[in-house]
């Protein structure tokens, strides 16, 4: 049995299969976060401007957004709800009649479309999984953009970031957690950031990758009771 994997003589050829795949998605994960590395060194170099830049605001038609935007989304696919991912590096220009911002680049941005409208948004404005240094860092300068936009924060306690970098900084906490971060509201709208730990220094992405830390995503949402309400009875009436 010299050179048979030890999955093989264990458990026969079911498991080594199991194994043999999970170490192949692992590959494939790998490649992935190496190459969006090569690709945000590239655009760094070439300058934020490289980037297509996606203008919206929660209630525009998605022939609005297509539009005003630099990115091409999918053509309308006959369905009443649809959610959209942005497949590629963009901007996310949120285009509020009184508290717009400009959020920094963000591999992932997805999008809840009702009825052809956008209804609700969430997008993580970094090009990389980031430490937990740079997830509280971006973060801070998140709550400082909104807070200077006009969004009124709500009144709910959150703890500060020194309180959350302790609470992740705990050896004895979940590997993958989310917390939230802060919440602001205006016009309707409801703001809101999430911290996410998705990996461990110890686990097999950062042991791959070699970048022995723990990763981090920041994530924002926008979110719009109203308006996603409207959408969907007009998507459920084929209105």
């Amino acid at each position: 049995m010299t050179g048979i994997p030890g999955a093989l003589r264990r458990g026969g050829w079911r498991k080594a299969a199991g194994f043999l795949a999970v170490t192949a998605l692992l590959a494939v994960v790998v490649g992935a976060l190496g190459w969006w590395h090569l690709e945000r060194e590239r655009r760094l170099d070439m300058g934020q401007e490289s980037f297509p830049v996606v203008r919206l605001k929660l209630g525009d038609s998605m022939a609005e957004v297509q539009s005003g935007s630099g990115y091409q989304f999918p053509p309308p696919a006959g369905e009443p709800r649809r959610p959209l991912a942005v497949s590629e590096p963009v901007i996310l220009e949120y285009t509020h009649a009184e508290r717009g911002f400009v959020l920094p680049p963000a591999l992932f941005l997805w999008l809840d479309v009702y009825a052809e409208h956008a209804v609700g948004l969430k997008v993580s404005p970094h090009l990389e999984y980031v430490s937990l240094d740079d997830a509280i860092s971006l973060a801070a300068s998140l709550i400082d953009l909104f807070d200077r936009s006009g969004w009124t924060r709500t009144d709910q306690g959150y703890p500060s970031l020194e309180e959350r970098r302790a609470e992740f900084s705990d050896l004895q906490g979940d590997a993958r957690r989310t917390v939230a971060i802060q919440m602001w509201r205006s016009l309707g709208d409801r703001l809101y950031i999430t911290l996410a730990r998705n990996w461990r220094e110890d686990q097999s992405l950062p042991e791959f990758s070699g970048r022995r830390e723990d990763f981090f995503v920041v994530t924002v949402f926008v979110e719009n009771d109203s308006i996603a309400n409207k959408y969907l009875k007009e998507s459920e009436s084929g209105g």
